[in-house]
C-alpha cells in the first residue's frame, strides 16, 4: 500500500513538471513575439519621425522663401515711395516670439522668467521675538492648552521693551531728533551664510500644470492657472462653479476684542470719512472696467486756497508760513497738547502752497509757446546781475524760476546740474524744517516738474543786501559778542548739532568755531526773523571728485549724515574747510568724510541689498523703491552698486528697471526742452506757433515711449547706442536689457516723466509700436510737486500703529494710522496715489479689527488711486479679497483673487514673488473658516512659486514650509508636516545661521510634529535644542522660552525621562511664581489660572521625584501608600504645600525621605500629606485671607506667600 501511494505521488510530480515546462515554453514564445512587435513599432516610429523632420525642413524652407519674397516686395514699395524705408527694412522675423528649449532661462517673450520684484509680508514676530515666526499655528495644540498658555503669560518683556523703544523714538522725533535706522539695516546675523539664489537656468514648468481648488459651500472645484491669462475662460469657469451651488462660505466669527476706551492719539483730529473713501473706489471690481474718474488730488486745496486769499491780491505767503512754523516748533518741542493741531495746520498750509505752485507753474509751462502778449503770467524784468538769461515770474508773492536752463541761452549740459542742485537744496531745506530750531527761519519752497521742465517756487522773503549778516565773504571773520551775526551763528550751531555736522575749528585760540557751510547766507529780515538761505551745500560731499560740478551734485543724504556715528564737516575738500590761519583742511575731517563714504558703500549698501534679497522690504515700484532708499539714507545714484550687491533676479530686475526709467525720462525731458528751444526764435520774431506745433510734444512723447518699449531695429539701436551707455555712465552698472520687464518699465517711465497714459492689458511689446500711433493714448502730463514735509506726526503715528497692531489692538492701530492718513491727505490731496500704501495697511487693520465695511472702503480707495493694471492695484484687490471673504461674499472674493493675479502678472510677470500675497491670503482665509485641506492647496502653490522665484534655500520659502507643516498637522498628515518642518529647519540653518530665532522656531515646530507622530526621542532632542537657543537669545522669562520649557517637560514625561523633565518643570514653576507675584490686585482670572497651573506643575514634579527614588525610598513610599493614612489636619497639609511653594519641590521631597530614614517624628506625617496632596484631586490651591473649612474640598491659603515674598 505504501509503495502504491509513493508511485502515485511520483506520477503527479511528473505531470506537474511537464505542465510547468509547457508554461515556460509558452511564456518564452510570447516574449519573442512581443520583442518582434516592439522592433516593428520602433521601426515604424523612426520612419514617421524621419518623415515629420523632412516635412518640417520643407516647411521652414518655404517660410524662408516667403519671407524673402515679402522683403523684396517691401523694398520695391519703399523704392516707389509707398512704404517708409524703416518699415521696409524691419525684419519680419523679429516680431515673432522666441521659443525656449528645455533648460533655457528665457520666457516665451524672449526675456528671463525672473522679471520680478519683492513681496509684501510682515515679520513682526522675528523683529520683536514675542509672537511666533508664523501667524498661522492651527492645530499646534488643543484650544484649552492655547488659551491656558496665553492666559498664563503676561505681556512679554521683549514686546514691552519694543513698545517702550518705539515710544522713546517717537518722543525723540517730537523733540527734533531723527529716528534710528530701520531694523533690517542693523541685522544681528548680517554675517550669517546667505541663501542660495535661484539657478540661472531653472526648469520652466508650464502654468497649465498648476491649479488651485476653489471651495464654494461643501464642494471643491479646480481652476488652472493657465485660465487666469484668458479672462473669458476664467469667467466661464467661475460662472459654472458659482452656479453649481447657492451656498456661501460662512464668515469667520469676529475675534473678541477687549472693550477698551479709545484714547485720543491726536486731539482735534477726525477719522477719515468712509463715504469719501467710497467715492475713490471704482464702480466695478474688474480690472477690465474703465478706471474711476477721480478728481484732481488738489481740488479741495484749490477751493480752500480761493477762500484763503479772497480779498487779498498780495497774500503774504511767507508771513503766514513763518507764523504757523513757529507755532508748530514751539508746540512740538514743549510736547504741548495742541502740537498735533499745530502740525496739521502747518501741513495743510504747505499743501495749499503746493497746490498754488502747481497751478501757476503748469500755466507758465503750458504757455511757453505763446508770445508775451498772450501769456497769463508775464516774466519780470530783473537786474542783469541776478537775472542771467532765464525767465522769472512773481505771482502772489511767490517767485517762480526755472531750475533747468531750457528757456535760456546757457549750455544744455547745465540742465542736469541745475535740476540736481534744486533737489539737493530741497532735501536740505526739508532737513532744516524737521530739525525745528526755534528762531531759525527758512523760505517755503516747492519744486514743480512738468513737461520736461522744473520750476522752483519760493516765497518772497523780507531780506535785501542790507539784511545780510552771514556769507562766504564773512566766513573768515567769525562773529563774536551779541551782534545779530553772533545770534545767527548760535542758531546755526544748534542746527549743526541737530544734523550731526561738525564745526570748522579756527586756527586762532579764543575764536568761536564755525558751524555749517560757509556758503549758507544769513539774513536778519525786516520782520526780525533770522533767515538761512542758499542751503545747497549744507551737507558734505560724498567723495573728493575734484570737479566742482561733481562735488555739488554728489552729496551725502541728510538722513545718512544725521544717523552716522561721527559728525562730518560740510565744507570738506573746499577752501572754506581750512582752519582760520592755515592753508589746508584738517586731516581728521577729511579722513572722517572718507570713512563715511566707505561705510556707505561697503556696509550700508550691502546691508540694504541683503534686506532686499531677504524680502524684509518690498521694492514694488518706483515710489516704494524711493521710500526704501530714503529710509536707509542711500541716494539713488547708488542703484548700480546696489544692483551689483543683490542676488535675487527679481530684485535686480526692479533696480535695472528703475535705472533705465530714470535715464529714459531725462532723455525725454531733454527732448521736450529742445522743442521749446527750437521755437524760441519764432516767438521772439512775433510768429505765433500753431496748434499742430503744440501737439508735436504729444507726438514726440508717444514716439519716444514706443522707441523705448518696442521691439524694432530702431529700438535695438537706441538701446545699444544711447540708452544703455547713458545708464552705465550714470550708475556705473551694465544693465541687461532682456532682464527688464517692459510693462514694469512702462509704469516706471510714466512715473518719472509725469506722462499719463491710457493702460490696457493687451499691449504687445514684441511689435515696433506697443502703444500704437493714436495720440489719444497720451492723456496728458501730471505735475510732480516736492515740498518740505513736516513728518513728525505722520512718522510717529504710523510707527505707533504698527506696534499697536503687533499687540493685537487693531482698532487703536487703525485710529493711529488715520491720523497719518489725514496729514498725507492734507499735503498731497485725498485722491493722490501717494496715499495708496497707507490705504492698504488701513484695510488690513480694519479687517483684523472686525470692521469689514471700513476694510472694504479702504481697499476700494487703494484701488481707486492705483494706476490701472499696476501691481499696487493687485495688492488692493488682495485687500478687497480679504474683506469680501470674511463678509461671506465668495463671488466677490473670487473676482478679486482673479484681478489680483492678473494685475500683478501684467506688471511683473507670472513668476513674480508678489503673487505670493494673493495665494497666502486665500490660504489663510480658508484656514480661518476651518478648511485646512483647501488652505493647504493654496500654500503649496505659494511654496512652489517661492521655490521657483526665490530658490529652495530662501527664508521666504522656509516660511511656506512652516505654513504647509502647520496645515498638514491640522489635517492629520503628520508625516507631511514632519517633511515640511525638516526642510524649513535646513533652510533656516543655512540662510539665517544656527543661532537665529527663526531656527529655534523651526526646531520647536518639528519637535511638535514628531511628538504628534509618536517619535518621542528625536522630538525631545529638538525640543532641548530649541529651549537652549531661545534661552540664550531671549532670556529665561521670555514667552518663547517658556513654551519650549513646556515642550521639553511634557515630551520628556511622555518618554518617561524624568531626569530630563524635572529641570524644565522646575523652570516653569519659577516662571509661574514670578508671574503670580507680578500680577495686579484686580487680575483675578489670571491669578486663578496661575495658581491652578502652579499646583499642577508642583504635583507633576513630586510625582517625577517619586518615580526616580532610590530603592530604599521606593520601599518607604510603598508602605505609606499601603498603610492607612494618618489623620491629616488642615494645618499639616497647608504646611506641606507652603514648603513645596517656598523651596524647590524636588529637593523638599528628597529631604522628607531623608528625614523619614532618620526617624524624624514629623517626617512620616509630612510624607503622608505629600502623597495625599499629589494623589487626591480634592485638594485645591486657591487664595483666601483665612483658611476655609474643609467641606467638599480642602482649600489652602497661599496669598500670604505671594504677597510676602
Amino acid at each position: 500500500m505504501a509503495a502504491s501511494k509513493s508511485e502515485t505521488n511520483q506520477v503527479l510530480l511528473n505531470e506537474m513538471a511537464k505542465q510547468i515546462k509547457d508554461l515556460e515554453n509558452a511564456i518564452a514564445k510570447q516574449a519573442t513575439e512581443a520583442a518582434d512587435t516592439i522592433r516593428e513599432l520602433k521601426s515604424t516610429i523612426a520612419k514617421q519621425a524621419s518623415t515629420i523632420a523632412k516635412q518640417a525642413t520643407e516647411a521652414a524652407d518655404t517660410i524662408r522663401e516667403r519671407e524673402s519674397t515679402i522683403r523684396e516686395l517691401r523694398m520695391q514699395l519703399a523704392s516707389a515711395g509707398i512704404m517708409p524705408m524703416t518699415m521696409a527694412t524691419n525684419d519680419t522675423s523679429s516680431s515673432r516670439k522666441r521659443t525656449t528649449s528645455e533648460g533655457s532661462s528665457t520666457s516665451s517673450e524672449g526675456r528671463p522668467i525672473y522679471e520680478k520684484s519683492g513681496s509684501f509680508f510682515k515679520s513682526l514676530e522675528s523683529k520683536y521675538g514675542v509672537l511666533y515666526a508664523d501667524r498661522l499655528e492651527l492645530g499646534q495644540r488643543t484650544a484649552a492648552e492655547a488659551d491656558k498658555r496665553l492666559l498664563l503669560r503676561p505681556a512679554g518683556k521683549a514686546l514691552t521693551a519694543a513698545v517702550a523703544d518705539a515710544k522713546k523714538n517717537a518722543s525723540a522725533v517730537a523733540k527734533g531728533k531723527s529716528p534710528p535706522l530701520p531694523p533690517y539695516l542693523a541685522l544681528d546675523d548680517y554675517n550669517a551664510p546667505r541663501f542660495d539664489p535661484p539657478p540661472p537656468e531653472p526648469h520652466v514648468f508650464k502654468t497649465s500644470e498648476l491649479a488651485i481648488r476653489l471651495r464654494i459651500g461643501k464642494k471643491s472645484h479646480t481652476i488652472s492657472f493657465e485660465s487666469l491669462r484668458h479672462r473669458t475662460v476664467w469667467i466661464d469657469a467661475l460662472s459654472r462653479v458659482i452656479n453649481a451651488t447657492n451656498n456661501k462660505i460662512p464668515a469667520s466669527p469676529p475675534k473678541q476684542q477687549p472693550q477698551q476706551k479709545a484714547r485720543p492719539i491726536a486731539p482735534g483730529t477726525d477719522p477719515l470719512p468712509v463715504d469719501a473713501l467710497r467715492e475713490l473706489a471704482p464702480s466695478s471690481l474688474s480690472p477690465y472696467a474703465a478706471p474711476a474718474q477721480l478728481p484732481h488730488p488738489r481740488t479741495a486745496a484749490l477751493a480752500a486756497l480761493s477762500e484763503l486769499v479772497a480779498g487779498s491780491p498780495e497774500f503774504d505767503w511767507n508771513a503766514e508760513y513763518q507764523t504757523r512754523m513757529a507755532r508748530w516748533v514751539e508746540a512740538s518741542r514743549s510736547e504741548a497738547s495742541h502740537a498735533p493741531e499745530a502740525e496739521l495746520e502747518l501741513v495743510r498750509f504747505v499743501g495749499l502752497f503746493a497746490a498754488r505752485a502747481e497751478q501757476v507753474a503748469s500755466i507758465i509751462i503750458d504757455e511757453l509757446h505763446l508770445p508775451l502778449t498772450s501769456k497769463t503770467y508775464t516774466p519780470k524784468a530783473l537786474p542783469d546781475a541776478v537775472a542771467q538769461t532765464d525767465e522769472v515770474y512773481v505771482v502772489d508773492s511767490i517767485i517762480f524760476s526755472f531750475a533747468d536752463v531750457g528757456t535760456g541761452a546757457r549750455p544744455e549740459t547745465d540742465d542736469a546740474l541745475e535740476m540736481r542742485m534744486a533737489h539737493i537744496e530741497m532735501a536740505a531745506l526739508d532737513a532744516v524744517v524737521n530739525a525745528r530750531i526755534p528762531g531759525l527761519a527758512t523760505p517755503l519752497m516747492a519744486l514743480v516738474e512738468y513737461r520736461g521742465f522744473t520750476l522752483i517756487a519760493v516765497t518772497t522773503l523780507p531780506v535785501s543786501e542790507a539784511t545780510l549778516i552771514a556769507s562766504p565773504e564773512l566766513a573768515t571773520r567769525p562773529p563774536q559778542g551779541s551782534s545779530p551775526a553772533a545770534a545767527f551763528a548760535g542758531l546755526m550751531a544748534d542746527l549743526a548739532r541737530q544734523l550731526n555736522l561738525k564745526p570748522v575749528a579756527p586756527g586762532d585760540s579764543g575764536v568761536a568755531p564755525v558751524f555749517g557751510p560757509a556758503s549758507v547766507l544769513g539774513h536778519r529780515g525786516s520782520d526780525g526773523r533770522y533767515y538761512a538761505v542758499s542751503l545747497q551745500k549744507l551737507f558734505p560731499p560724498d567723495l573728493p571728485i575734484g570737479e566742482m560740478a561733481a562735488d555739488l551734485t554728489r552729496v551725502l543724504s541728510p538722513r545718512f549724515v544725521t544717523l552716522y556715528p561721527d559728525p562730518l564737516v560740510p565744507d570738506a575738500f573746499t577752501q572754506h574747510a581750512t582752519p582760520l590761519g592755515t592753508g589746508a583742511p584738517a586731516a581728521a575731517d577729511v579722513g572722517a568724510l572718507i570713512g563715511a563714504s566707505a561705510y556707505l558703500r561697503e556696509t550700508l549698501v550691502p546691508r540694504l541689498a541683503l534686506a532686499l534679497d531677504r524680502m524684509d522690504v518690498l521694492a514694488l515700484d518706483s515710489v516704494s523703491l524711493a521710500a526704501i532708499l530714503a529710509d536707509a539714507g542711500v541716494d539713488r545714484r547708488f542703484l548700480g552698486l546696489l544692483a551689483d550687491s543683490v542676488e535675487l533676479p527679481h530684485v535686480r530686475a526692479v533696480l535695472a528697471t528703475e535705472m533705465v526709467a530714470i535715464r529714459a525720462a531725462e532723455l525725454l525731458a531733454r527732448s521736450l526742452r529742445r522743442v521749446v528751444r527750437a521755437r524760441r526764435p519764432l516767438l521772439e520774431s512775433g510768429t505765433r506757433i500753431s496748434a499742430s506745433m503744440v501737439s508735436e510734444n504729444t507726438a514726440n512723447t508717444l514716439d519716444f515711449f514706443n522707441l523705448v518699449l518696442g521691439s524694432s531695429d530702431e529700438s535695438h539701436a537706441f538701446w545699444g547706442s544711447v540708452l544703455l551707455p547713458d545708464v552705465a555712465a550714470a550708475f556705473a552698472h551694465d544693465v541687461d536689457a532682456s532682464a527688464i520687464p517692459r510693462a514694469a518699465l512702462l509704469y516706471a517711465l510714466e512715473h518719472h516723466s509725469g506722462v499719463v497714459l491710457a493702460h490696457t492689458p493687451s499691449v504687445d511689446f514684441s511689435g515696433p509700436a506697443p502703444l500704437g500711433t493714436n495720440l489719444d493714448v497720451v492723456r496728458g502730463w501730471r505735475p510732480r510737486v516736492t515740498t518740505p514735509v513736516p513728518a513728525t506726526l505722520a512718522t510717529s503715528h504710523r510707527d505707533y500703529a504698527r506696534l499697536l497692531a503687533a499687540e493685537g489692538r487693531h482698532r487703536a492701530a487703525l485710529d493711529a494710522l488715520a491720523v497719518s492718513l489725514k496729514a498725507a491727505a492734507l499735503l498731497h490731496g485725498f485722491s493722490s496715489h501717494k496715499l495708496g500704501p497707507d490705504f492698504l495697511v488701513a484695510s488690513r487693520y480694519a479687517a483684523d479689527a472686525g470692521d469689514l465695511e471700513a476694510a472694504a472702503a479702504f481697499a476700494g480707495a487703494a484701488l481707486g488711486v492705483a494706476p490701472q493694471w499696476h501691481a499696487s492695484a493687485g495688492l488692493a484687490y488682495v485687500a478687497h479679497l480679504r474683506a469680501a471673504f470674511r463678509s461671506g461674499d465668495v463671488q466677490g472674493a473670487a473676482v478679486a483673487y482673479e484681478a489680483a493675479i492678473a494685475c500683478i502678472a501684467h506688471h511683473w510677470g507670472h513668476y513674480h514673488p508678489l503673487l505670493l500675497e494673493a495665494h497666502d491670503t486665500m490660504g489663510g482665509l480658508h484656514a480661518e473658516v476651518g478648511d485646512p485641506l483647501l488652505a493647504l492647496d493654496y500654500y503649496k502653490a505659494a511654496l512652489d512659486l517661492s521655490v521657483l522665484a526665490l530658490g529652495a534655500n530662501h527664508a521666504k520659502a522656509a516660511s511656506y514650509y512652516h505654513s504647509v507643516g502647520h496645515l498638514s498637522k491640522t489635517a492629520g498628515l503628520h508625516q507631511q508636516a514632519i517633511n515640511a518642518y525638516e526642510r524649513a529647519l535646513l533652510v533656516h540653518q543655512r540662510c539665517l545661521g544656527p543661532e537665529s530665532p527663526t531656527t529655534a522656531h523651526s526646531m520647536y515646530y518639528l519637535s511638535e510634529a514628531l511628538y504628534a507622530k509618536g517619535v518621542y526621542a528625536r522630538a525631545l532632542d529638538l525640543a532641548k535644542q530649541a529651549f537652549d537657543l531661545r534661552n540664550r537669545l531671549h532670556g529665561p522669562a521670555s514667552p518663547l522660552t517658556i513654551d519650549s520649557a513646556y515642550q521639553v517637560a511634557y515630551t520628556a514625561d511622555a518618554l518617561d525621562d524624568a531626569a530630563a523633565a524635572l529641570p524644565s518643570f522646575e523652570h516653569l514653576l519659577r516662571y509661574l511664581q514670578d508671574s503670580a507675584r507680578s500680577l495686579s490686585e484686580d487680575a483675578d482670572a489670571q491669578r486663578a489660572a496661575v495658581l491652578t497651573e502652579i499646583r499642577s506643575i508642583t504635583v507633576t514634579i513630586v510625582k517625577l521625584v517619586f518615580r526616580t527614588l532610590p530603592p530604599q525610598h521606593t520601599l518607604i513610599l510603598a508602605r505609606v501608600r499601603e498603610a492607612r493614612a494618618p489623620r491629616l489636619t488642615h494645618a499639616t497639609i497647608a504646611h506641606v504645600m507652603a514648603a513645596l511653594l517656598s523651596s524647590q519641590p524636588a529637593e523638599y521631597v528628597r529631604d522628607v525621605f531623608r528625614r523619614v530614614e532618620a526617624l524624624s517624628p514629623t517626617a512620616h506625617t509630612e510624607l503622608a500629606a505629600l502623597v495625599h496632596v499629589c494623589e487626591d484631586d480634592s485638594v485645591l490651591l486657591v487664595e483666601h485671607d483665612e483658611p476655609a473649612t474643609q467641606d467638599a474640598s480642602l482649600r489652602l491659603s497661599v496669598s500670604s506667600f505671594f504677597h510676602n515674598q
